[in-house]
């Protein structure tokens, strides 16, 4: 849960607030803990096939065949991100 508090400077300037993150300690442990048993459960499970990349341990969405050739045209990406 995120919040702002006026930093300084006018209500109306919305560059006066300052995001605070309102989500206590415990809050985050469990959300830590609920995540790797997620994951835990659909690797065991193989839920997500090998041929997943994006949004998985040790692979990037840059590894994925597909998406490799669609970046190569993309000339904002330094080179060596790309080949």
């Amino acid at each position: 849960m995120v919040t702002t508090i006026l930093k300084n400077g006018g209500k109306e300037d919305p560059g006066s607030y300052q995001p605070i993150n309102r989500t206590s300690a415990p809050g985050k442990a469990m959300e830590q803990i609920l995540l790797q048993a997620v994951l835990k459960h659909m690797e065991n499970r193989e839920v997500i096939q090998d041929s997943q990349n994006c949004f998985t341990k040790e692979k990037s969405c840059l590894t994925n065949p597909v998406a490799r050739r669609v970046v190569k045209h993309w000339n904002w990406l330094p080179r060596d991100m790309v080949e």
